[in-house]
């Protein structure tokens, strides 16, 4: 399978080797896919020279220094200003360090002056960093057990081990969210707060200090149900705006959500986040909030914009070449009939601003179970307010067609198949109806596992849909097929 690769994080270590005078190692040639030298398995059985590298260069500088300092900078494959800061064990705040010491790869003292004060500073920039709260490099096979204080019993390098029982090395694991390494003033304020880490400089939380949204403080309590919106205004700007936003528990403890913005043409926005569960959902950047008739939207984050979404998954240096941008996103979505209402609100990227007034549908997601919830393709479109269709078409040529008129939901079944005219183009034939033309306004493909050894083509973007005796209305198009 595939992983994450850390895009912008070569040029952000340098950059950060270079701010500190520290040495520096860094992977700049071979993918993570071919050799991982973040995974204790792979260095010892492909490149023990890592070990070497990082012992010579800890003696060199404890030649010279009573202590010593090791950076792992990794890249966070969320949208969010965040860094997790990995030091062995989750803690939920630097005061509970010294209770943990065994099993910390940084001393407490350290933890609580110098990583603090990096922490605080960092939220004075507008970040939001967390002490192992994602990535708290605690597994056995991260590399990062080389500086732990409680000895494992392996004997992966005998001199690290020694510094580390005398007390002469502290080490953290910057897992680093998007904004952060993407240029521009994040990271900028990142390489500033970076100083604190060898001046130890106490100073609080400056002006710009993020608040962590409303139940993501909380304790893990009930799990929430999750939540989504596909909405689509073809009176939103010269294009019209597609918006798809939801968030989801990943399991008893953790959130993720996702936002998608279609601008018009091939243009695409996108966010990812991660968080906890607490007393609602949500995680920081992107916040749910329920209503009487439905639920409130809040976004207020950064947005990796693509000028082209259909090359943006299939090329890294697409995704490299993206554009980061802050967006807030402000939406009332309000139900009116089976998952169909009414979203108005407004959408703000970098200077553009749009006000959306639309139809739209919610927790459309698809379930994974069957090859029916696998394969197959789903088409959702409004006209207006009080009507819109959905058709599930399945891989064995089986069709569901759900209208919604002033009667509310109806729904038939057909034999049906859908053909494939080029350019963008399909026309979708029911039986005992007439065909359904599609031209796909914004479309963008991605590889998603569907288990073990299973992986499905996923095609997804904004779609005019229009009957052949005219009539229909925009929407959003979802097609998938297994590898």
């Amino acid at each position: 399978g595939r992983r994450a690769n850390d895009l912008h994080t070569a040029g952000l270590a340098r950059e950060l080797a270079e701010r500190l005078a520290g040495a520096r190692v860094i992977n700049t040639a071979c993918d993570r896919n071919e050799l991982d030298l973040n995974r204790v398995g792979d260095v010892q059985a492909r490149a023990p020279w890592f070990f070497a590298t990082i012992e010579q260069r800890l003696r060199e500088i404890l030649e010279r220094h009573a202590r010593a300092l090791v950076l792992f900078v990794h890249g966070w494959h969320v949208g969010q200003a965040r860094c997790d800061l990995g030091i062995g064990a989750t803690l939920g705040a630097a005061t509970e360090a010294a209770a943990r010491a065994d099993v910390l790869t940084a001393n407490p003292n350290f933890v609580s002056s110098e990583l603090e004060a990096f922490r605080r500073r960092l939220a004075g920039h507008g970040v939001l960093a967390t002490y192992g709260e994602r990535w708290p490099a605690a597994h056995r096979n991260n590399v990062m057990r080389l500086f732990r204080r409680r000895d494992d019993g392996r004997q992966l390098s005998e001199p690290i081990r020694r510094w580390v029982f005398e007390d002469r090395v502290d080490a953290v694991q910057l897992e680093l969210g998007v904004p952060l390494r993407w240029p521009g003033g994040l990271r900028e304020g990142l390489l500033a707060a970076a100083t604190s880490l060898v001046d130890g400089a106490a100073d609080g939380p400056g002006a710009g200090a993020r608040s962590v949204p409303p139940g993501q403080a909380g304790t893990a309590g009930d799990v929430p149900q999750g939540a989504s919106l596909q909405a689509f205004d073809p009176q939103c700007g010269p294009e019209g705006l597609g918006l798809v936003v939801g968030a989801m528990p990943l399991s008893h403890k953790e959130i993720g959500a996702r936002l998608q913005v279609f601008p018009g043409g091939q243009r695409m926005g996108i966010f990812t986040g991660h968080g906890r569960v607490g007393h609602g959902l949500g995680v920081p950047d992107l916040w749910f909030e329920p209503t009487p008739a439905g639920f409130d939207v809040r976004f207020d984050g950064h947005l990796l914009e693509s000028r082209d979404a259909a090359e943006y998954f299939r090329f890294e240096q697409r995704q490299a070449d993206a554009v980061l941008r802050e967006a807030t996103l402000r939406l009332r979505f309000e139900e009116s009939s089976g998952g169909f209402g009414h979203v108005h609100g407004s959408f703000e990227l970098g200077s553009e601003r749009w006000e959306i007034d639309a139809g739209a549908f919610r927790n459309v997601r698809r379930t994974e179970g069957g090859t029916a919830g696998r394969f197959g393709t789903r088409i959702l479109v409004s006209s207006d307010r009080a009507s819109a269709l959905r058709l599930d078409l399945g891989g064995a040529g089986e069709c569901t067609l759900s209208r919604l008129g002033p009667q509310g939901w109806r729904e038939t079944r057909h034999p049906g198949r859908i053909a494939e005219k080029g350019g963008g183009r399909f026309v979708v034939h029911l039986e005992d109806s007439e065909p359904l033309h599609l031209r796909l306004r914004t479309q963008t493909s991605l590889l998603r596992p569907v288990g073990p050894s299973d992986w499905v083509r996923t095609t997804f973007g904004v779609v005019h849909a229009q009957w052949e005796s005219g009539g229909c209305g925009d929407g959003f198009y979802e097609d998938r097929r297994p590898l």
